[in-house]
C-alpha cells in the first residue's frame, strides 16, 4: 500500500453490513490519505429497490460515494468504474511526464545518475519473445526449424501437428531471441465442433499477450492474407505487440509479381496500424528471405521501444500545423510529448477544457498517419493520451 498511487476497494453487495475488517482498512486508507474507489461488486445477487440502501452502508466507510458493478456479467458498471478511475490516470500520466522531462534535463547537464538511468531505459540487451502465429499448416514451424537449423519442431502436412507452445532460444547478431512456434489457429465455425481445436486457439491467441515480436505467418499459395490472419494481425496490434506479416511457401506460388502485388493492396486497404506492418516472403524449404525477417523482427522491436526527444516532436507539430487545414471547431494541441514506450504511446495537451472537444476519429487518424510516418514507426501500433486544460490550475 505505501507505493500504490490509487486503491480499487472491492466489497461485497450480498453482505448487509460492514465487518471489521473493512472498516479497519477504510481507517487506515483515510488516515494515509490513499486515493480510494469502493467498488461494490454482486450487485446481481442484491434486488434493484434494495440497491440504493446497499450503496448507502457502504458510503459510511468515508471514502467516498461507492461504484457498483457485477463482473459476473462482465459489462454491468465497468463504464461508471473506468469513469472513476479516468481522474486518476491522467494525474499519474502527467506526473510520469513531468518526471521524464526532469529527467532529460539532468542527464543533457551531464549528471551520471540521470545518464544511467536513461541508459538502463534504453536498454535492448535482452530476450526478445519473437512468437510465430498463423493458420494451420501455415508453415511456421517449418520457418522456425529453418532458422535453428533443426528439426526443433515437428513438421507434418497434415494440419494441427503443433499442439504445445515451443520455445527455442537462438542468437542473431549479438541479440537473444526466443522463438516461439505456436499451434495453428482454425476459423471459429470449425473450432467450435471441437474443444481441441478450440483449446489450441485460445493457446495461441494467450501466447500473443506474453511476446514482443509476433510474426504472422500467412501461405502464400493462397494469395492475399485471408480474413482470419488479418484478425490475428489486429488482434495483435490492439494488444500493443510490434508485428511483422511472414509470407510463407514463396517457392510454390505460381504467379510471384501477382500474388505480391495482392499482398501489398490488401495491407494497405487495412487500418492504420495493420497498414504500416512490413512483409516479407519467405521459404523455408529453399531459406529464402530467413536473415531478413530477422532483420525486420529486430528493426520492429526497436522501433516498439523507441523514445523520440521532445524537441523533435515539437518540431514536427510546428509543420504539420503549417501544412494541414484544421476546422475552426477541432480543438487546437498546445504540446505533444511521448509518455511510454511499447508500443509508443503520445500525449496531446488540448487548448480545451470540455472532455468533448478531444480529437475523434479522421482527426486523429491524420495525427497517427503523420507521427508514424515522420519518425519512421512501422509495425508497431501508436497510441495517444488526450490531455484537456484544468478548470481551475491553482
Amino acid at each position: 500500500l505505501p507505493i500504490c498511487g490509487l486503491v480499487v476497494f472491492v466489497v461485497s453487495a450480498a453482505a448487509t453490513t460492514i465487518s471489521s475488517d473493512e472498516s479497519a482498512l477504510a481507517a487506515m486508507l483515510r488516515k494515509r490519505r490513499l486515493p480510494t474507489v469502493v467498488a461494490v461488486n454482486k450487485i446481481d445477487q442484491v434486488e434493484e429497490t434494495d440497491l440504493p440502501d446497499v450503496l448507502e452502508v457502504f458510503r459510511t466507510l468515508g471514502l467516498g460515494r461507492p461504484v457498483a458493478l457485477s463482473a459476473l456479467s462482465g459489462t454491468r458498471g465497468f463504464d461508471v468504474l473506468a469513469d472513476a478511475l479516468r481522474p486518476f490516470f491522467n494525474m499519474s500520466i502527467e506526473r510520469r511526464v513531468r518526471a521524464d522531462w526532469a529527467l532529460e534535463d539532468l542527464a543533457q547537464r551531464g549528471d551520471e545518475d540521470a545518464m544511467d538511468e536513461v541508459r538502463t531505459r534504453n536498454n535492448t540487451d535482452e530476450q526478445i519473445r519473437v512468437c510465430f502465429v498463423g493458420a494451420s499448416n501455415a508453415g511456421k514451424s517449418s520457418l522456425v526449424n529453418r532458422i535453428m537449423g533443426n528439426d526443433r519442431s515437428r513438421v507434418s502436412k497434415v494440419a494441427e501437428t503443433t499442439r504445445d507452445a515451443i520455445e527455442t532460444p537462438v542468437v542473431y547478431r549479438g541479440r537473444k531471441l526466443r522463438l516461439i512456434d505456436t499451434a495453428g489457429y482454425v476459423k471459429w465455425r470449425y473450432s467450435k465442433r471441437s474443444e481441441v481445436l478450440t483449446s489450441l486457439t485460445n493457446a495461441s491467441m494467450k501466447a500473443l499477450k506474453y511476446a514482443h515480436v509476433i510474426v504472422v505467418v500467412t501461405d502464400g499459395t493462397e494469395g492475399q492474407p485471408h480474413a482470419a490472419t488479418r484478425a490475428v494481425m489486429a488482434r495483435a496490434l490492439e494488444e500493443g505487440r510490434a508485428v511483422v506479416l511472414a509470407v510463407s511457401k514463396w517457392d510454390a506460388v505460381m504467379d510471384p509479381s501477382a500474388t505480391a502485388e495482392a499482398i501489398d493492396y490488401r495491407i494497405k486497404k487495412s487500418a492504420s496500424d495493420m497498414r504500416r506492418v512490413q512483409a516479407v516472403v519467405t521459404s523455408a524449404k529453399e531459406g529464402t528471405n530467413l536473415t531478413l525477417l530477422l532483420d525486420q523482427v529486430l528493426q520492429a522491436f526497436d522501433t516498439w521501444n523507441k523514445r523520440l526527444r521532445s524537441r523533435d516532436l515539437t518540431r514536427f507539430w510546428r509543420r504539420f500545423e503549417k501544412t494541414v487545414v484544421i476546422p475552426h471547431d477541432v480543438s487546437r494541441v498546445g504540446r505533444i510529448s511521448q509518455v511510454a514506450t511499447r508500443p509508443p504511446t503520445f500525449c496531446l495537451m488540448l487548448q480545451t477544457r470540455s472532455d468533448e472537444d478531444k480529437l475523434r476519429g479522421l482527426q486523429l487518424e491524420t495525427v497517427r498517419n503523420a507521427l508514424a510516418e515522420e519518425f519512421e514507426l512501422d509495425g508497431v501500433p501508436v497510441r495517444f493520451v488526450q490531455r484537456v486544460k484544468e478548470s481551475h490550475p491553482d
